[in-house]
């Protein structure tokens, strides 16, 4: 994604986040609605386990590099 991104932004403009954990991406898999969750089992962030990944990419000003 960085890669992606960097390439038409600049790495310097790409800020990545990644949302999720393996009780997330489990009941995802198995089909389970967010309502069935609670809070607290989304909340703690596992990166080996992302579900969603956040990119925020700004393109640069005219003038700026």
């Amino acid at each position: 994604m960085r890669r992606l991104f960097g390439d038409a932004f600049g790495d310097d403009a790409v800020m990545l986040e990644e949302y999720g954990n393996v009780l997330s991406a489990t009941s995802f898999l198995q089909g389970l609605a967010v309502e069935e969750l609670t809070r607290e089992d989304l909340e703690p962030l596992d990166h080996a386990y992302p579900v969603i990944l956040g990119v925020r990419a700004r393109k640069a000003r005219r003038g700026q590099p």
